[in-house]
């Protein structure tokens, strides 16, 4: 496993960057690398089997070490296809930045396979990387949350593209409209949970997306249900239709929505994703 960081100097800018945004939360900060994987059609099976007695092993180590918090393998439903960029993703949570420069260290993999010698370990791990292509990683923070009370078995990802210059705008909008609203969806039992991301790395202006949402549900029926009119009048009653249109423009100048993606959890060494901010 290559390390994600190379020279830490290079991570002084969107730290500062990020570093207000991230004051304003009473959620935890935490890290999150996403690698997304290419498994051909057919190899599904083989590829999740793979995971689940070499890598989820390791990941329960790295989790005891305290290096991660939680480990996430969801399938991507839609899209999905020949054609598809991905159809896998792994997902790992860190409470601490530091954690992820040697987030791999020798004594968790010989605690999680104890019973296997250099050798063996050296197939094992080429068996593991031959089961899928690793198409990219990502690493982005969690700007804001609203926590499911368990791992959710089903996720809306929306990448979001936030003009330059609009994102304190943006997540000012998350945290005081949307927040409160997933805040009273979750209580009516519409959704399991909200969270708002930025994305650290890769950055820059050609970027297809910066900022990201993910919608957590525990009824595969939730995700076309939506959030009724009672629910935006109990999350914000003073609102009028007028404030509401007004709302919704802001939110159309500061972001677009670039992609919604169905994500299904397939494992997981984890807590849910937040452990405070309700």
């Amino acid at each position: 496993m290559t390390y994600v960081f190379r020279s830490m100097f290079v991570l002084v800018f969107p730290i500062l960057i990020l570093s207000s945004a991230l004051a304003q939360s009473d959620s935890p900060t935490l890290y999150l690398r996403v690698d997304y994987m290419k498994v051909t059609p057919g190899n599904e099976e083989d590829y999740v089997n793979v995971e689940r007695t070499t890598w989820k092993p390791i990941h329960e180590a790295r989790m005891k070490a305290g290096i991660i918090t939680n480990w996430y393998l969801y399938s991507v439903e839609y899209p999905y296809g020949t054609k598809a960029d991905y159809t896998y993703v792994s997902v790992n949570i860190y409470d601490d930045f530091s954690k992820m420069k040697d987030d791999y260290p020798e004594g968790v993999m010989q605690t999680a396979h104890p019973d296997v010698n250099e050798y063996k370990f050296g197939k094992m791990m080429a068996k593991a990387l031959a089961s899928r292509d690793l198409v990219r990683s990502e690493l982005w923070v969690m700007n804001d949350s609203v926590q499911p009370d368990r791992p959710a078995p089903y996720i809306h990802v929306n990448y979001m593209k936030v003009a330059p210059g609009q994102g304190q705008e943006y997540l000012k909008l998350e945290r005081e409209i949307y927040k409160p609203l997933h805040q009273a969806a979750k209580a009516a039992g519409y959704e399991a949970g909200w969270a708002v991301f930025s994305l650290m790395y890769p950055r820059g202006a050609q970027r297809p997306y910066n900022y990201g949402t993910v919608d957590f549900f525990d009824e595969f029926s939730d995700l076309v249900v939506g959030i009724p009119e009672e629910v935006f009048k109990k999350a914000h009653p003073s609102v009028s239709k007028e404030g509401w249109d007004e709302i919704w423009q802001r939110t159309t100048n500061a972001r677009v929505l670039v992609r919604r993606e169905l994500w299904v959890l397939v494992d997981q060494v984890a807590t849910p994703i937040a452990t405070t901010s309700k």
